[in-house]
Parts: structure tokens; sequence; C-alpha cells
């Protein structure tokens, strides 16, 4: 029988709870930054994302059963001493993303009942993304990230990072949402970013990818090189 410490169980309660918040800011942004509600579709895209959040809840949900079995199940095959070395937040840490080729066109805004083109393309190296889109103003955007993979099973893996962004040309800070939006961070030529990411494999080579930050999701697929 699997016997998980309380320290172990702090880390997988406190890594998921950040994972669904974001996720759950996302979707639900929505409902209290809505400014029109007479948007004919605005309903329609309400219970899609409504729909999809809760999908991503439950796979998450049960996402941290199979982490928590799969981390203890690895300190079971280490000695006492060992075990008391390795740190669960090592664990944690993951493995660099796979070198990769990524196609997102699709984004959706959390603040406004709207889907749009973003043309996300990235290619992906030993962790290290660079990628260019089209961003919320329609200026071409270029970026460098930093990505790690948590991979739960051999087909779903939850990933994170972050980086920067250059083509904002500092408009960021005229969004009333986004945190510290008048420090230098989001009025100069550079700007930061971070967020979380769902890769499901639907074959050997090709993925399912949404990358989800706190004003936007973009979604599409992953080839795997």
């Amino acid at each position: 029988m699997l016997r998980i410490s309380k320290k172990k169980k702090i880390y997988l309660c406190f890594f998921s709870k950040i994972i669904l918040a974001l996720i759950e800011y996302s979707f639900y942004s929505t409902v209290f930054f809505q400014s029109s509600l007479k948007n004919k579709y605005f309903w329609a895209l309400l219970l899609t994302k409504k729909t999809i959040y809760m999908a991503i809840s439950c796979i998450l949900k049960r996402s941290i059963v199979i982490l928590t079995f799969l981390i203890s199940s690895h300190y079971t095959l280490f000695g006492e001493n060992e075990r008391k070395t390795k740190s669960i937040l090592k664990a944690l840490w993951g493995n660099p993303i796979e070198s990769s080729i990524s196609f997102l066109p699709l984004a959706t805004h959390t603040i406004h009942s709207d889907v749009f083109f973003d043309c996300y393309t990235a290619c992906s190296y030993k962790g290290l993304e660079a990628a260019v889109f089209i961003n919320t103003f329609r200026n071409w955007t270029a970026g460098l990230l930093y990505k790690r993979a948590l991979n739960l099973t051999k087909r779903f893996s939850i990933n994170g990072g972050g980086g920067i962004l250059y083509g904002y040309k500092g408009k960021l800070h005229t969004i009333n949402h986004i945190p510290f939006r008048n420090s230098f961070l989001f009025t100069g030529p550079l700007s930061p970013v971070l967020g979380v990411g769902l890769d499901y494999k639907i074959t050997k080579k090709i993925a399912i990818r949404i990358d989800i930050a706190p004003l936007v999701m973009i979604y599409g697929f992953r080839y795997i090189i």
C-alpha cells in the first residue's frame, strides 16, 4: 500500500490549486468583465467555455491522483536515505518540453466574447520555444520562452513556463486587467509572459495543445520532431 506523506500532499494540493485557479480565472473572468451582454453569440461562447472548463477540471483532478501515484512510486524505489534527500519540488520540476513545431491558429480573450485568429507558430528545442503570432492589437509579435513539462501519462502532460515578448509596443498597460500594467514591465518594448499549457497526444507524433494565460487561451496542434 502506498503511503503519501503530509508534505507531499501539501505540495500536490498547492500545485493543482494554482493550475485550476488560472483556468477558472481565464474562463469566468468573462462573467465579471463582459462589457456587452447584448452580443447574440455571448451565451453560446460562455456555454462552450464552461463546458471546456468542466472537462479540463475533470482531467486535472484525475491527473493529480495519477501524479500522486507516480511520485509515491518513484520514492519507494529508493532507500530511506535517498528518499530524505529527494525533493518533491524536483519531481514537480518536470522535464524540458519535447522538440516540436506548433501551430495554434485560434485564440479566445477571457474579457470579451470573441474568437480570433492569432496564427501562433512556434518551434521548440530542449525547452526553449521561439514563437511568432498576431497579438490583440493585430501586430505581429515575437516571443522567446522556456517551458517544462510534467508527463502525467503517456499521452497527457501539463507544461508551464515564461519568457519575453516583443511587438506589443507598450500597449499592454492600457488593458485594465493586467497586474502591474503601469510598471516598466508593460510600458516598454519588451513584455514578460507566464502561462500553463495542456497537451494530449492523439498519435505518437501529433498532440492537441492548449495554452492558457490569465487573459487569453490559444488552441491548436503540436508536431513532435
